[in-house]
């Protein structure tokens, strides 16, 4: 496994500020998220949206200060991806 600045990440958050956490993800990245509506939480039972992205290794600090600023309570899971198939925008740094 190579851990370096491009490695893949995905990360699924458990919130319940969807519109404040996209806001601010697209503001201090540029990601595409998929939304996952009417989700439940088993604690409380409150109604939840479950957000998918993937980001690059280098983009974790970006999306940690991104979840402290909007929503600092969500559950955020973040996992090594494989593989990844369709469109990934990739910042070239040459």
């Amino acid at each position: 496994m190579i851990y370096n600045k491009d490695q893949k990440l995905q990360v699924m958050i458990v919130t319940s500020k969807p519109k404040y956490v996209i806001k601010e993800i697209q503001s201090e990245m540029r990601r595409g998220i998929t939304i996952v509506h009417d989700a439940e939480g088993a604690f409380k039972h409150e109604e939840k949206t479950i957000l998918f992205t993937v980001i690059s290794r280098a983009e974790l600090n970006d999306l940690e200060t991104a979840m402290t600023l909007s929503d600092p309570h969500a559950f955020v899971s973040v996992t090594d991806t494989v593989k990844i198939l369709g469109r990934f925008y990739q910042k070239h740094i040459y």
